[in-house]
């Protein structure tokens, strides 16, 4: 990556226009997979460099991404980009490459600190196989760390570079055909506290052999933090893009000045949160700097994302380049209650540790199905006391987020920080076997 950042630089020392935008990326990804309490695949290492190359000429403009790092390969793509822009008509949308000025205040990550020892790894590993054999378990599931370096160079004087380190470890334990999933996202891998991790994998597991039949209907629910942010993740993706709301084709259209949450709901994305740092500050193909921006705050919509041109014709603050900036820096505000003290005050009902295979159904009243995974419990008197089988959902998001009854503990998930989150009247349409 360093020879080809030179590479870069030496290629916008002599530009061929003046709208030239270099984006590398290197991703070093370490992969471990394991199943029936021993690993299969290890030592599974990858490295991928990508540059991304935007060109420019005359309000026309024309994208090609390489793999090569060599000079010659990165000019040529350059050049090649060039020439395709004098080939396609007027971009109706054009923008001038990011300038240094934009960029003055990003605060980017320029070290980062080296995974922890594979040996350590290992041994992690070993114990979370010991415990599920003693506990007649069976687990299954992988752990990967990834060292991402994004950067973007352009011809108005832009040279950023950010680092991430990451850590994603999903462990599946099972007996017979009942399962429990739980994991771990962060930059720091020694945060995880393993004897919990191990305990809740087992005690969960455990539960999840006693099945029992349940019938389908609306209940009162707890969505665990994975549940929570796959469902939201995809509201989000389908809701929050402001070119779509002006336009009428967004649900949140025609609830831009009511009341779609209760007020202790509090949803936004933030670039510079400690823990999360999957994606750098900036849009990653512009440099066009990210910032904090609120969703959802006291029950009302607050703000939503577009392009650059698009906030630029109509005078909004821009933050990146547009929706998929900040999809993996999503939170939810969480409080200080764990499981065991919701489903004391819940009473009865429901807990879904995870869902699978989301699809929308109305997408102008956010309404999306999918199936319950790795975990459906009943609650009975404030305790889990046996596991049920999978549904199929059928849940319009703002009639959820009005019917939020608590706000749990939050945990790093895939998608950003989500909480445990207590809902009455869920609607579970169907028994389905998963």
């Amino acid at each position: 990556m360093k020879e080809l950042k030179k590479n870069i630089r030496g290629i916008l020392g002599k530009p061929s226009t003046d709208h030239l935008v270099l984006s590398p990326v290197q991703k070093d990804i370490h992969f471990i997979r394991f199943s029936n309490n021993g690993v299969n695949r290890e030592n599974l290492f990858d490295r991928k460099v990508e540059t991304a190359i935007e060109a420019g000429v005359n309000g026309r403009t024309a994208l090609l991404t390489i793999d090569g790092q060599e000079s010659s390969s990165v000019e040529a793509a350059a050049a090649k980009a060039r020439q395709t822009a004098e080939l396609l008509p007027e971009d109706p949308e054009y923008m001038p490459p990011v300038t240094k000025e934009e960029t003055a205040g990003i605060k980017t990550v320029s070290i980062v600190y080296d995974p922890i020892p594979v040996e350590e790894k290992y041994t992690l590993l070993s114990h979370i196989f010991a415990a599920m054999k003693n506990a007649g378990l069976v687990s299954a599931g992988s752990l990967a760390s990834s060292v991402t370096e994004h950067a973007v160079f352009n011809t108005k004087g832009v040279n950023l570079s950010h680092y991430s380190l990451d850590y994603a470890l999903n462990v599946t334990a099972m007996s017979g055909k009942s399962a429990f999933k739980d994991f771990y996202y962060g930059s720091d891998l020694k945060k995880l506290d393993l004897e919990n991790f191990i305990n809740n994998l087992t005690e969960k597991a455990k539960l999840a052999s006693k099945v029992k039949t349940q019938d389908a209907g609306k209940y009162a629910v707890i969505l665990g933090p994975d549940a929570t942010a796959e469902l939201l993740a995809f509201f989000y993706y389908y809701a929050f893009d402001r070119k779509k709301i002006d336009e009428g084709l967004s649900s949140l259209a025609s609830r831009m000045d009511k009341e779609i949450a209760v007020k202790d709901f509090h949803f936004f994305s933030d670039p510079y949160d400690p823990d999360m740092k999957v994606n750098p500050p900036f849009d990653a193909k512009t440099g066009m700097p990210c910032r904090r921006v609120e969703l959802i705050k006291e029950g009302h919509f607050q703000e939503a994302f577009c392009t650059r041109y698009y906030a630029k014709k109509n005078g909004f603050v821009p933050c990146g380049n547009g929706i998929m900036n900040t999809k993996y820096n999503l939170s939810v505000e969480g409080k200080n209650k764990t499981l065991e003290q919701m489903a004391a005050d819940i009473g009865n009902g429901l807990f879904i540790n995870s869902f699978f295979y989301i699809r929308v159904v109305d997408e102008m009243d956010s309404v999306f199905t999918g199936m319950t995974r790795n975990g459906v419990f009943r609650i009975k008197n404030g305790k889990l006391i046996n596991a049920v089988n999978n549904f199929r959902f059928n849940q319009n998001v703002f009639e959820m987020l009005a019917n939020i009854i608590d706000i749990g503990e939050a945990r790093n998930t895939e998608f950003g920080r989500f909480p445990y989150l207590a809902v009455k009247d869920f609607n579970l349409v169907s028994q389905t076997e998963f």
